[in-house]
């Protein structure tokens, strides 16, 4: 799924979409979703996409400014319980903040229960999300970072930034975060 949410009249298409769809209301534990924003979710046997969607009274107007897909991995090297998570967001100055903390509250929140592979293919913007991700999990004592050679499967824990910068931008790569 490759939709430009920097595009307005893109991302008030997907919003559309989305919401004809019939998605559930959810919430996470971590978060509080301001009067003016909804978070609303859709669900198949292996796939959860979470849209922070703003403005739902006007269609015209809607928008998505983050859109979370979330994607079972049966037994991945060895870790049993593992999602693949893609994440999109839109432009909108306004909610920078609200969105920092709702993908900060996501992430915390499927850490306690699955540990998490990171895509390859991604936005730029995606990319850079991940770095800053992987980072504060190699900072906290709670998570670790593991890489997964493509080549050779060897597999090893990151220990500091110089070593996941190296191995992000190799793109030799396949990049996982746990708990311990």
């Amino acid at each position: 799924m490759s939709i430009n949410f920097d595009i307005p009249s893109v991302n008030r298409a997907e919003a559309k979409r989305f919401l004809e769809s019939n998605p559930y209301q959810c919430s996470l534990s971590n978060f509080a979703c301001p009067g003016e924003l909804i978070l609303l979710a859709s669900k198949t046997d292996d796939t959860e996409v979470i849209n922070l969607i703003s403005n739902t009274d006007n269609p015209e107007t809607t928008e998505v400014l983050y859109q979370v897909k979330s994607q079972k991995v049966l037994g991945f090297n060895g870790f049993d319980n593992c999602v693949e998570i893609s994440v999109w967001r839109g432009v909108t100055d306004n909610y920078d903040e609200i969105r920092s903390r709702f993908i900060r509250a996501y992430f915390e929140q499927v850490l306690e229960s699955c540990s998490i592979v990171i895509p390859q293919e991604q936005t730029k913007g995606a990319k850079a999300f991940w770095v800053r991700r992987m980072s504060a999990a190699i900072l906290n004592s709670k998570h670790q970072v593991f890489i997964f050679d493509k080549e050779t499967g060897r597999s090893e824990q990151l220990n500091d930034h110089d070593e996941l910068v190296t191995a992000w931008y190799s793109g030799r790569y396949t990049f996982l975060i746990s708990l311990i």
